[in-house]
């Protein structure tokens, strides 16, 4: 499998900035999850 679970849910954090961080924190885990799944 390839990493890209993260590149598919990773929201468009140029047009937020806070929002953004703040989504990427909460989604961090997935990617975390989605990258030892992909490897």
């Amino acid at each position: 499998m390839k990493h890209h679970c993260y590149l598919t849910q990773l929201p468009p954090i140029k047009y937020f900035s806070i929002i953004g961080t703040t989504l990427y924190l909460n989604l961090s885990s997935v990617i975390a999850t989605c990258e030892e799944s992909g490897s």
